[in-house]
């Protein structure tokens, strides 16, 4: 039940956050690229972690090699805030500098 939760919540939020950093003109473009990418993440991680799983004989490495992934993408993640609102704040700051 809280793995249907959490999916979920995480399709209903994946186009809000998209349409917060990246603007609702890019919304189409961006969702098509995330899905890409879900895509071929999800086409190589099964090969990947059956290989895994044949080199060591165990479960293990799979499930530390997708965690490990895991929580390299939330350390990607986590300055993407900061470095859109710098991105507005310049972006911002250049439109007016340009005389009419």
């Amino acid at each position: 039940m809280i793995e249907f939760i959490v999916i979920t919540c995480f399709a209903s939020l994946r186009s809000i956050v998209v349409v917060d950093l990246l603007g609702l003109e890019k919304l189409t473009n961006a969702f098509g690229l995330l899905l890409l990418f879900q895509g071929v993440a999800a086409i190589i991680g099964a090969p990947l972690a059956a290989a895994f799983m044949n080199a060591t004989g165990s479960y293990n490495a799979s499930f530390y090699l997708s965690g490990s992934m895991l929580l390299a993408s939330a350390i990607m993640c986590y300055p993407l805030n900061w470095i859109n609102k710098w991105e507005k704040r310049r972006n911002g700051q250049s439109n007016k500098a340009v005389p009419v």
